[in-house]
């Protein structure tokens, strides 16, 4: 997890929930974002939003440089499921533009880069990595881009953050400005599901079985049913989760709206 305004990368054992050691990145290093990359690399986004800084490639286990890095400013990154593709999109400038990396050896190249026109506030990527969309401000519709061509398949209403069900059928997207999330098919593009909110959502994140929508809404987690039925098992492995992240985050508040 990148810890900003430090000089580490923070660790968590996934398994047991335990805090481990710090990977440090040197005097003056600070990390905005941080992928998992591939052969025990991680790509690290440093520096702070809205200024030039760089992704570097460092070795997950020591926290040294394993290669080249990236020109940056500001921003988000995120890869590929297999982790030898990444995608960044720039923050604080528009229009903003989107890069796809290949990162799979230490000598990282740019595939395809575009520009949306608009100021980019998030990167999505579809669970199968095929499809990716670089949310915007404003009132512009997003694109929603065939991975392997850069090839734009459709657009959805204009968001500041996305976030893609597990299957990928849909697209569910919020703007920060209002309230809702909305979900929109990522075949026809057309909306499917509305879904009412407590407050403005800021970024979402849709659980493994895509019954709930995790929204992060300035003081709070709201929890929102997707209309999918889950069955009892599933219902328990999340309540199972939030109890865990609550002792680790003990002044956030979640809470489960129906």
């Amino acid at each position: 997890m990148a810890n900003q305004g430090s000089n580490f990368i923070a660790t968590l054992n996934t398994q047991t929930n335990q805090v481990g050691t710090p990977i440090s990145l040197g005097s003056g290093v600070s990390p905005l974002d941080v992928q998992v990359g591939t052969n025990g690399r991680l790509w690290v986004l440093t520096g702070a939003q809205d200024q030039f800084d760089s992704i570097e490639q460092i070795s997950a286990a020591t926290g040294a440089s394993t290669g080249l890095g990236l020109g940056a400013y500001g921003g988000q990154i995120v890869t590929s499921p297999n982790g030898a593709t990444l995608y960044y999109g720039n923050f604080g400038v528009s229009p903003s533009s989107e890069y796809q990396y290949n990162v799979s050896s230490t000598d990282p190249s740019v595939t395809w880069s575009s520009s949306l026109g608009g100021n980019g506030t998030s990167v999505a990527l579809s669970r199968d990595g095929t499809l990716v969309a670089f949310p915007e401000q404003g009132n512009a519709e997003n694109a929603i881009i065939q991975t392997s061509t850069d090839l734009t398949l459709g657009s959805v209403q204009s968001a500041t953050n996305i976030a893609f069900s597990p299957d990928d059928s849909i697209a569910y997207t919020v703007n920060s400005l209002i309230q809702g999330i909305r979900g929109f098919s990522t075949t026809t593009f057309l909306q499917t599901v509305n879904i009412p909110t407590v407050g403005n959502p800021g970024t979402l994140f849709v659980d493994n079985a895509g019954n709930y929508i995790f929204s992060d809404e300035g003081g709070s987690t709201e929890v929102y049913q997707t209309g999918v039925v889950p069955d009892a098992a599933t219902i328990d492995l999340l309540l199972l989760g939030i109890a865990g992240t609550c002792l680790l985050h003990r002044r956030r508040l979640y809470r489960i709206v129906v």
